[in-house]
């Protein structure tokens, strides 16, 4: 299987990068502790799910905030719900920034 210009070009420039790199004897290493290593990571992980879980349960507490308060509002005022109550709550949770607008 015979390799297209680009990527001839492309290794090529990977081989001498790599070749750069290993001929500066003067370049420091930073030795970081592999406990330490591993224990940060893992620490950034959780880090991680926290974060995105907070903020998917702020998301989650208004729409079903917004929900109860519509359906109350439906049955104090014996309305029915109408097919534009869901575009309604979405444009409302758009602008309540729960959501991004996409330009």
């Amino acid at each position: 299987m015979e390799l297209s210009e680009p990527t001839k070009k492309l290794i090529s420039q990977y081989e001498l990068a790599q070749k750069q790199d290993t001929q500066k004897p003067d370049t420091e290493t930073i030795h970081v502790d592999e406990v330490a290593l591993k224990v940060a990571a893992f620490y950034e992980q959780i880090r991680t799910i926290v974060d995105w879980k907070e903020e998917h349960l702020m998301r989650r507490a208004a729409i079903i905030r917004k929900l109860k308060r519509r359906f109350f509002d439906l049955q104090m005022n014996n309305f029915s719900a109408t097919g534009d109550m869901a575009e309604s709550l979405v444009f409302e949770l758009i602008r309540g920034a729960f959501f991004q607008t996409i330009k």
